[in-house]
């Protein structure tokens, strides 16, 4: 793979992937910006994915260019993509039919070649030699989905055009809290993405912690926290080292 397209997928990551606006189940009407009209669609559990293709070599990777080796989807894209020279953004997951998708399970059953890995393609960076931008979704979802149309366990996500926030909550309610999936993605006519989670509270143990931010020792930096499991038996869950 060529140091430039290293390049392309962390940048990718670091500055469209992250830049999605996190809102709660119940602060759709409140945070969600005004738009003409959303696109919804269901937000998956897994990691997020680059397909590279250079002709007839074809890869799926990570942001950092670390492959997943999946045949099956190899061969499938080999198929659906023709040859093309393109950088396709997609979340790979594990499919269990009538179960929530969950990045752990993706870790675990990825390297068993019996389990069923499928992949949402979401974004474009690049086709056939021309690089798109942040804003320019109309015409990539018309490559994407017309690329992998006949997609079996590699396909283009599935968008819903609603006109209203109302419209947003009612699908926030019927996908995340009745059918359990992880949440939503919004996308808003010329605006903002917006990722809509339900709030999870619990209570949590600070482990240890760390001083020393931009060289002021007086500062917190960071906290490791987990869970009480029995006596004197903890559960890391993880650190926190934002918002202090």
């Amino acid at each position: 793979m060529q140091e430039y397209t290293i390049e392309t997928i962390k940048s990718y990551k670091n500055k469209r992937a992250s830049n999605y606006i996190p809102v709660r189940g119940d602060e759709i009407i409140t945070k969600i910006f005004e738009c003409e009209n959303y696109s919804i669609s269901t937000k998956y559990d897994g990691h997020i994915c680059f397909i590279i293709s250079e002709k007839s070599n074809i890869e799926i990777v990570n942001y950092n260019g670390e492959p997943f080796e999946r045949n099956e989807l190899i061969e499938e894209l080999s198929s659906l993509i023709k040859n093309s020279s393109a950088i396709f953004v997609g979340e790979i997951f594990h499919y269990k039919e009538n179960e929530r998708t969950r990045s752990f399970n993706l870790v675990k059953q990825v390297s068993n070649k019996e389990s069923t890995i499928r992949i949402k393609i979401f974004d474009l960076i690049s086709f056939e030699g021309k690089d798109f931008n942040y804003s320019d979704w109309i015409e990539k979802r018309k490559i994407i989905e017309k690329v992998f149309s006949n997609g079996v366990n590699v396909t283009s996500v599935e968008e819903l055009n609603v006109d209203s926030r109302k419209d947003i909550q009612n699908e926030y309610f019927q996908r995340v809290e009745k059918n359990n999936q992880e949440g939503l993605i919004v996308r808003g006519f010329n605006g903002p993405i917006f990722k809509i989670k339900p709030k999870i509270s619990i209570d949590c143990i600070v482990l240890g912690f760390v001083t020393g931010y931009t060289d002021d020792f007086s500062l917190l930096k960071e906290l490791l926290i987990g869970v009480l499991l029995g006596e004197n038996e903890f559960l890391i869950i993880g650190k926190v080292s934002n918002g202090f």
